[in-house]
């Protein structure tokens, strides 16, 4: 729903749900601590395994114990850290789609003309950083110019599967089943196409088979580390450090894995999607691209004479990859760039990567906010993409 000035900030949108889009909705409807509300079944659809991770948990007392384990990581002082990291990822992906700009078919999301698929490759950029920090190292999408990986089933039967495409396609089945469960069951009975040809169907039952094909690596990748004794300052470093802390010495990989898959199958499409979106406008918006370019062209100029060179002369491989990293602009000299962070924030506030409001259960006390009561065991919640969007805020 797109509100309008005559819209009421609320709206029933189940006979058991009420969706508030007030400006204050989300720090009440979110809150922490002794007003915390708690999660609806919504999350039992986003279990890997059968295990909870930060975000599916229900149990308070876990979730209190699992989020220093992230809070660290995601620290301003431990992002920048990881900077290094994230530039050799940079570096490929520059490269690449420098390359396709000049005319190479590679990959699997370049069609003739080099028209590229910009969501495939912020995906496959995204899903390597995040594996590079969470599992110690990339996936390998961006050198591949694909995002197939392979799985294997629980009967041992290995195939292959667009690791991006399917976390995407899990995460929207997942939510469907989350918000009405009944659907799973349903859904097997109707003669719809997508169906009956194994899609929703084959999503749900991949979302097993897939997750625990990604856990192995990553257990493969805690395994090594723990063991070898590797000192690698990454998200997976501080992930077993603060399991460390919290356990009193003992490291419990299982749990390690849980939180690296949750940072990876959670992290990547919804930052490849946002990137994609910001993109977009962008390049839709004319003096927006030309504001943004010349602004960016005050610190890239290292960046502009490299591409400027005749492919002919350019260095090859592994040197040509240092040039162009070690060209990129720090993120010491893009923070303070006023009007590219504010385009980057208005193409944030514009694309919600979640477009509904993630339920909470209203408790024994109920729930009242600007004069409308919701009954205990009502759901409440708050959508990004409507109050976002909303004239009056």
């Amino acid at each position: 729903m797109r509100p309008t000035r005559n819209t009421a900030p609320f709206i029933r949108i189940a006979p058991w749900h009420i969706s508030f889009a007030w400006p204050d909705a989300p720090s009440r409807v979110y809150a922490q601590g002794s007003t915390a509300l708690d999660k609806s079944p919504f999350y039992r659809a986003f279990y890997v395994q059968g295990t909870e991770s930060l975000f599916s948990t229900h149990n308070r007392a876990l979730h209190s114990s699992k989020r220093p384990l992230l809070s660290q990581p995601f620290s301003y002082q431990s992002i920048h850290g990881f900077e290094s990291f994230m530039r050799e990822s940079l570096g490929r992906f520059v490269l690449r789609v420098d390359r396709i700009c000049s005319g190479d078919q590679f990959g699997d999301a370049v069609r003739a003309g080099g028209v590229m698929d910009a969501l495939l490759w912020f995906n496959y950029l995204a899903f390597d950083i995040i594996s590079d920090l969470a599992f110690g190292e990339p996936l390998g999408m961006v050198n591949k110019g694909s995002d197939v990986l392979a799985a294997e089933s629980k009967d041992g039967t290995i195939f292959e599967e667009p690791a991006a495409a399917l976390i995407d396609q899990r995460g929207r089945t997942a939510a469907v089943v989350g918000l009405v469960p009944i659907v799973e069951e349903y859904t097997k009975m109707l003669p719809i196409p997508f169906i009956t040809a194994g899609g929703f169907i084959r999503v749900w039952k991949l979302r097993v088979a897939f997750p625990e094909s990604l856990s192995r690596i990553a257990t493969r990748c805690v395994k090594h580390r723990v063991e070898s004794g590797v000192t690698r300052d990454d998200m997976l470093k501080r992930l077993i450090e603060g399991m460390r802390e919290k356990e009193g010495g003992r490291v419990s990989q299982e749990e390690v894995v849980t939180e690296a898959m949750l940072l990876l199958t959670a992290g990547a499409d919804t930052t490849a999607n946002s990137l994609t979106a910001i993109l977009f406008y962008i390049l839709t918006h004319p003096d927006v691209h030309a504001k943004v370019v010349a602004e960016l062209n005050s610190v890239n100029a290292g960046v502009a004479v490299f591409n400027s060179r005749p492919q002919a002369l350019r260095l090859q491989s592994s040197i040509e990859l240092k040039t162009i990293t070690d060209s990129l602009p720090l993120y010491e000299e893009t923070k303070s760039l006023p009007y590219m962070n504010t385009t980057i924030e208005e193409g944030l506030r514009l694309f919600a990567t979640n477009a509904f409001g993630l339920p909470r259960v209203v408790g024994p006390e109920g729930f009242e906010m600007d004069g409308v009561s919701v009954p205990s065991g009502c759901e409440v919640s708050a959508p990004a993409y409507t109050i976002q969007r909303d004239p009056r805020i």
